[in-house]
This record gives structure tokens, sequence and C-alpha cells, in this order.
């Protein structure tokens, strides 16, 4: 009984998932506006009321495709604060990881002029991915602080101004990653408590 209930569970799940990537393609193909539930239950070749039982609109389909891409880029720059290395190699690899994972997500919702409502649904997506990233930032900055190995008086605004930064960098084609990187820690470690330079 329990194996049939896991069974039925798995393939709830996986009609779930077929509608959001029915929808999310439709969305890229048509627009957010022009999509409706009919136009993704006619994609799918299903009765209407079989959308009403995964979600209860289309709003939420929106909302369900925003936290998967805050999902996968939370866990992407996870994967960069694990605690092995030195912490100079820990910020490195975080901030190398927060260049590709905005990089990622530029290329999946690049949008153009005549994609408003697109455009919507890639801002609420980058708004959430740098918030969570500049909470990272900062507590890795109040770390090195904590460590003595840099001296960064504001860390909450140095993460904001960071981030954002490399939110607009992954915008341009061809960005060099590594000189983005170079550039960022270049900046935070020249804030070494040395007394060579001043705080940031």
């Amino acid at each position: 009984m329990a194996k049939e209930r896991g069974k039925n569970d798995c393939s709830r799940e996986q009609r779930k998932t077929e509608f959001l990537e029915a929808a999310e393609r439709l969305f890229k193909e048509k627009g957010i506006i022009k999509t409706s539930v009919n136009t993704i239950v006619k994609e799918l070749d299903v009765a209407k009321g079989l959308f009403y039982y995964y979600f209860k609109s289309k709003d939420e389909v929106i909302d369900a495709v925003l936290e998967k891409y805050s999902n996968m880029f939370e866990e992407h720059l996870a994967t960069a604060c694990c605690e092995d290395g030195t912490y100079e190699e820990r910020l490195e690899c975080f901030i190398i990881t927060m260049i590709e994972s905005f990089g990622k997500v530029k290329l999946k919702f690049g949008v153009s002029r005549e994609d408003s409502d697109m455009a919507i649904l890639s801002n609420r997506i980058l708004k959430e991915e740098k918030s969570y990233a500049s909470n990272k930032l900062c507590l890795l900055l109040e770390e090195g602080n904590r460590l003595g190995v840099i001296d960064v008086q504001y860390p909450t605004y140095l993460a904001d101004m960071i981030v954002s930064g490399v939110s607009d960098f992954s915008a341009i084609p061809n960005v060099n990653a590594e000189h983005v990187k170079d550039m960022i820690l270049q900046s935070i470690l020249s804030s070494r408590k040395d007394g060579q330079d001043g705080r940031i």
C-alpha cells in the first residue's frame, strides 16, 4: 500500500513538473500575458480541470517558476560555501560561482524590450537571487573581519554593491568572469589589517 502511494506521489510530482515546463516554454514563446491556462492545457492536451488540481491559478504557476530558479541559484551558491580551504580560497570560490550563477540566469531569461512581461519575471528572479547572494557574501565578509583577514567596515553595503555589480556585469556578452572575479577579490583583500590600505 505504501509502495503504491509512493508511486502515485511520484507520478503526481511528474505531472506537476510537466505543467511547469510547458508553462515556462510558453511564457518564453508567447509571453506571460498571452499564455492563458487554456493555452497551457492545450499544449499538454489535457483537461482544464487537471490544471486546477495542481495549481489554483496562472499566478501560482509563475510563482512556481520563480521558486524553481531561486532554488537552483541558491543550491549552486551553497556548494561554494563549504568549509574547506583557506578564507581567501572560499571567498574566491564563492565569487566565481556567483558570477557563473548570475550569468546562467541572464542566459536563461535574456529578454528583449518587446518581452516586457517576461522582463517582469526575470527581474523578480534576479531580485530574489541578489538578496540571497548579498546575505551570503555579507556573512563571508563578517567572517573575514572576525578572522582578521580583512577589515571591511560596512560588510552589508559592500556585499550589496558587489552583488549588484556582478548582476549587471553578467548581462554583458562574453564577459570575462576571471577578470571580474580578480577585481572583486582585489577590492576586498586590499582592506587587509596590515596598515597598508584603508578600511572599505
